[in-house]
């Protein structure tokens, strides 16, 4: 595990739920719906870090660039309690709006233990 992201996204990260699941569809109309194992429904949150400062935006990048593929850390979701997620993508936008200003977008998916 890489340790704990500390850092607070912007106001009003999202967290599309896409629970996992199968239908299976028979002749007569009947449709047997059911869930794809225990945890089916585990949130990916889009995240972002605006206007932060270059010591930010490099111990960020660091700390995302630092991950093995698929490596878990710890973070805190809004009204969240703390679990474990991975970050496999990510996006880097420095020098925003010709400031000294930077931008991080990120997707943390929760994962199980």
């Amino acid at each position: 595990m890489a340790g704990t992201f500390t850092w607070t996204p912007d106001q009003g990260p999202q967290a599309p739920h896409r629970p996992r699941g199968f239908s299976v569809s028979f002749g007569d109309g009947y449709v047997q719906d059911t869930g794809d194992g225990l945890n089916i429904d585990l949130p990916e949150w889009s995240v972002a870090f605006t206007n932060r400062s270059t010591a930010e935006f490099d111990a960020i990048k660091a700390f995302l660039g630092g991950l093995a593929y698929g490596e878990r850390f710890t973070w805190t979701p809004p009204r969240g309690s703390a679990g474990l997620y991975k970050c496999t993508e990510w996006d880097e936008t420095p020098y925003t709006n010709g400031i000294t200003t930077h931008t991080i977008t990120a997707k943390f998916k929760k994962v199980v233990a």
